[in-house]
């Protein structure tokens, strides 16, 4: 069985927790404690192979932003977070991007875009184009979900989207690293 990390980013109440908690335990909790760090696992099944997902849900203040940093270094996946009806936590992204980025990655990483609190019916201040030009411009193949954790609809979808573009980084990876093994000693 691997294990694929996946690192949960955003703004601070924009729903990571509750993302992470719909996802691995199907809760919703509509007070969470802020969150300097927790982490969780969940088994999934992925074509026909079984993976654990050890995600790590980060929080979103500034002060706490980069703590973390080994995991930016390490994540196979990322799921940066932002609430539609919220200007700043859109405008954050980029940090989380930049981070990400400029980490010393030994790997090949995957991300996607997720907005949450969708189900909210309010106007949405940030464009459903906006959101897919952000998420086309940093996320391979433009991978924006829109996700409700109060009604549980996009989280599934969202997760396991990103944990088979991790496998699939890592098989290519792996398939390549077996390439570049051949040699001759003479």
């Amino acid at each position: 069985m691997s294990s694929i990390k996946i690192v949960v980013l955003g703004a601070s109440a924009v729903g990571k927790s509750c993302l992470v908690m719909r996802y691995t335990r199907n809760e919703f909790f509509s007070e969470c404690d802020p969150t300097v760090e927790d982490s969780y696992r969940k088994l999934v099944l992925l074509d026909e192979k079984q993976h654990a997902l050890d995600i790590l849900d980060t929080a979103g203040e500034e002060e706490y932003c980069y703590v973390g940093s080994q995991y930016l270094r390490k994540g196979d996946g990322f799921v940066l977070c932002y609430n539609p009806r919220s200007r700043e936590s859109f405008d954050q992204l980029g940090k989380y991007v930049s981070a990400i980025q400029t980490a010393e990655r030994s790997t090949q990483y995957s991300c996607i875009l997720v907005g949450t609190k969708c189900d909210i019916h309010e106007p949405m201040i940030v464009t459903e184009e906006e959101g897919q030009e952000f998420a086309r411009e940093t996320c391979e193949g433009g991978m924006h979900f829109f996700t409700s954790a109060k009604e549980g609809w996009g989280v599934t979808e969202a997760f396991e989207k990103l944990a088979s573009l991790v496998v699939s980084h890592k098989e290519t990876s792996g398939q390549n690293a077996r390439k570049r093994k051949n040699c001759i000693i003479m």
